[in-house]
């Protein structure tokens, strides 16, 4: 769904809401509705002006990576727990 398409629903919903012949269970559903789609719209339009910023990505790390050594040699040294 483009963002245009949330923002007709959310006018839907406040011409529902103003036009006073909902009832109560109706206007607190269409309420919530409209809570929805606002931040729902304000999500798609912020991750749009990243976008436009085109700020660059972390480059992936340069050069070997570090690894984990697992030994699972018994070292004698070691006093064993009994």
């Amino acid at each position: 769904m483009q963002v245009s398409d949330l923002k007709a629903v959310d006018e839907w919903a406040a011409r529902r809401i103003s036009s006073g012949d909902e009832t109560p269970w109706d206007w607190y559903q269409l309420m919530k509705l409209r809570e929805a789609l606002e931040a729902l719209i304000a999500t798609e339009e912020t991750r749009a002006r990243q976008q436009k910023e085109d700020l660059p990505e972390q480059a992936p790390p340069q050069g070997p990576r570090p690894r984990l050594a697992v030994d699972n040699d018994q070292q004698e040294s070691v006093p064993r727990h009994r």
